[in-house]
């Protein structure tokens, strides 16, 4: 089967894909553009086939589309970019993730951002944003189609303002983190290049990430009060929310 290609606008970067199967341009709907791509991957026969016999129940186009988002997001590290699993809103103009590992309770959690702060709350996306170092030094998280189950994804981004590492509690609490800890936290949320010349670019990028934005431990229970304790614990400096 020959191959197409068809090029999205992603974290500021135009990034184009071959693709065999009809499912990849309908994930793509509302990120597609007509300008020349500045890098192109493609999902392998052999990738393909991989995550088939991982996922025995999903179709060949379904495992093209992960394998494609996998072969991208090896590339982005060098273009200052990578993916993190993790849920991302934007609020007042400003971004927040939350990771934990799957099950935990991130989608739990943004839905009482909206339950709590209403149409002040944007889902930047649920389960796999980018974020990208910009030439002023600030991350930006931005939004992608790659989005897990729910759907949660929006074709936006904003300047990341601090990321919680979320846990379940009984009661809601936030506190921070040290940088050796949150490394540590990343790299089980982060999709880690196999290319050798692509990890310096990766601890790179990563070690500017902690560096430059306040990371947080973050016990929560099922609660809109959860979501105003993060609120807050995030941003110190506001009186009122």
């Amino acid at each position: 089967m020959a191959a197409e290609l068809l090029t999205i606008r992603v974290a500021g970067l135009n990034v184009g894909f071959r693709f065999r199967y009809e499912h990849l341009p309908a994930v793509f709907a509302g990120y597609r553009t007509d300008c020349a791509p500045d890098f192109t991957v493609e999902a392998s026969d052999e990738a393909i086939a991989r995550y088939q016999a991982m996922m025995p129940e999903q179709t060949a186009a379904y495992c093209e589309t992960v394998a494609a988002h996998a072969a991208m997001c090896e590339q982005l590290w060098i273009h200052h970019a990578f993916c993190m699993h993790a849920a991302a809103i934007a609020m007042d103009g400003r971004a927040y993730l939350f990771a934990a590992m799957s099950g935990t309770g991130k989608s739990t959690h943004i839905r009482q951002w909206g339950r709590r702060f209403g149409r002040r709350v944007t889902v930047i996306n649920g389960d796999k944003p980018l974020l990208r170092l910009g030439a002023d030094g600030v991350f930006r998280v931005c939004g992608s189609p790659w989005c897990g189950k729910e759907g949660w994804q929006t074709n936006t981004e904003a300047p990341l303002a601090g990321i919680c590492f979320l846990e379940r509690a009984e009661t809601d609490f936030i506190e921070p983190m040290d940088n050796r800890a949150v490394l540590q936290k990343l790299f089980l949320q982060v999709v880690v290049p196999e290319q050798d010349e692509h990890v310096d670019a990766c601890f790179t990028l990563l070690d500017r990430l902690v560096s430059t934005v306040p990371c947080y431990r973050l016990g929560c229970t099922i609660s809109p009060h959860a979501a105003e304790v993060a609120w807050r614990g995030m941003n110190p400096q506001e009186e009122t929310v």
